[in-house]
């Protein structure tokens, strides 16, 4: 996260006395991510929900701009019920719930959800509750809002150590310096785009600074340009090698992958509802692919 955004959220989170009385009773954390087609998640921002008694409370939603500014369209389209076109530091909605989260739980926009939801009305805090330990896309984005773990300080000791965490805004990730994160290329892109896509802040130690919003937003466009070159190349590639096996004549289309129909639907319901994760999906299938997963669900619902 940048550094700026970082002492904003500290400042949000002391923002209590400024428009209602006193320290709220109860606080929760998420973060909202966004999800490309790869299989990547970029931390778009940070919504805490705080309860000052039985009648009133708030959301305080944070963008991460120095994320969102480096994505693509179709991988961001926006926060359902915000304007961000002002590009505010923190949005605010008190006694209210924000539309990208009501979309998202059991209520009038989405009675789809009710079978799941035994409380009625749930009120803001459960419903919000329920979200967080969810998980699923369960709205018509490609967003998921999770719970956010205490802040960490994490020191990067290799690229296979650092892929393995789940890296939040709240994090601050030191690295000895830029030039020394990976000895290969390949490594040093999955570490970055790791890093920079969580919205962790990044503490550079042998340059006792750490990196500006410029430069973070700047490096996670630049690494997410050249995947997309390189995935542009490798289909053409493909595409060329297929082709040339269509003329000798040894090609005959890639295998489809088996699945038991009558999971397939029981598993598609479940994830529809936001009982089961796609990871968790794609595993109890035995599918390797988000996309072919994808097309699978389609296929269920006959779309």
């Amino acid at each position: 996260m940048c550094l700026g955004e970082k002492k904003n959220i500290r400042a949000v989170q002391d923002m209590s006395r400024e428009t209602m009385a006193g320290k709220p009773a109860k606080r929760m954390t998420g973060i909202i991510r966004a999800h490309d087609s790869a299989g990547n998640a970029f931390s778009v921002g940070v919504v805490i929900f705080e309860k000052f008694d039985e009648e009133n409370f708030r959301f305080l939603i944070s963008p991460r701009w120095c994320v969102i500014d480096a994505l693509p369209g179709n991988v961001f389209k926006g926060l359902a019920g915000l304007d961000l076109g002002g590009r505010l530091t923190t949005y605010r909605r008190q006694n209210t719930i924000p539309r990208f989260i009501a979309d998202r739980i059991p209520g009038p926009e989405r009675p789809d959800l009710a079978a799941l939801f035994p409380i009625e009305p749930p009120g803001a805090e459960r419903a919000f509750e329920w979200l967080l330990e969810t998980q699923g896309r369960l709205g018509g984005d490609n967003l998921t809002i999770e719970a956010a773990a205490p802040p960490r300080e994490v020191s990067f000791t290799g690229a296979s150590t650092i892929l393995s965490e789940t890296l939040t805004p709240l994090d601050t990730v030191t690295l000895p310096n830029l030039k020394d994160v990976a000895s290969s290329n390949v490594d040093f892109r999955r570490s970055m785009l790791h890093i920079l896509a969580s919205g962790a802040d990044v503490d550079l130690i042998g340059e006792s600074r750490g990196l500006s919003a410029e430069e973070r937003c700047t490096i996670l466009r630049l690494l997410l340009l050249q995947d997309g070159l390189d995935k542009s190349y490798r289909h053409k590639q493909r595409r060329a090698g297929i082709d040339a096996a269509k003329e000798a004549g040894k090609y005959t289309g890639r295998k489809r992958i088996p699945v038991d129909n009558e999971l397939l639907e029981q598993i598609a319901a479940s994830h529809a509802q936001g009982k089961v994760s796609t990871a968790d999906a794609m595993k109890s299938l035995g599918i390797p692919s988000r996309s072919t997963f994808y097309r699978r669900l389609r296929e269920v619902r006959g779309g």
